[in-house]
């Protein structure tokens, strides 16, 4: 999970996108793992175990964790 999110976060800065990691929405409980402050969007970096459909109601990109690349922790 962190990996992943170093990842995106790590393209982002790459393209000149500045972001926020950790970021509760003003308008709900829901804290995504990262913003992109030049676009608005939101990311949140699930495994097969993740809360998929409650995030996709909400707006938020979905990046999937590679599990044939992680260990389980």
């Amino acid at each position: 999970h962190e990996l992943k999110k170093l990842e995106v976060c790590y393209n982002l800065q790459k393209e000149g996108y500045k972001f926020i990691t950790e970021a509760q929405r003003n308008n709900s409980k829901i804290i995504v793992d990262i913003v992109c402050l030049d676009t608005g969007e939101e990311y949140e970096i699930v495994d097969k175990h993740g809360d998929i459909e409650r995030y996709k109601a909400e707006g938020v990109n979905i990046v999937m964790v590679d599990e044939d690349k992680t260990s389980s922790s």
